[in-house]
């Protein structure tokens, strides 16, 4: 992830970003907010739902699985990943 004031990286794992409380950017101290960008969201979505679509059905037929119910799940989560991003914080 990058900073949005100094433009420094921030990587996905790091303290400042998976700590309780305020979040600070390691690099420059601002404060800054997760937050998630819709519209990448929106775009992704469908690509998202192929690849998984394929890769579920290989799943099941492979191991002889009879429900793809983890899809849905799984889907979610990683499209919330990708489409995370750091916006400055306002907050007081």
């Amino acid at each position: 992830m990058i900073c949005p004031h100094c433009s420094g990286r921030i990587g996905f794992f790091s303290r400042a970003i998976n700590g309780w409380g305020k979040k600070f950017c390691p690099h420059c101290e601002a404060p800054i907010a997760i937050g998630i960008n819709w519209k990448l969201f929106a775009v992704l979505l469908v690509p998202f739902a192929i690849v998984f679509a394929a890769i579920a059905t290989y799943v099941r037929i492979q191991f002889d699985l009879s429900s793809g119910k983890y899809l849905g799940p799984v889907l979610g989560a990683a499209l919330i990943v990708v489409s995370m991003r750091l916006k400055p914080d306002e907050r007081p």
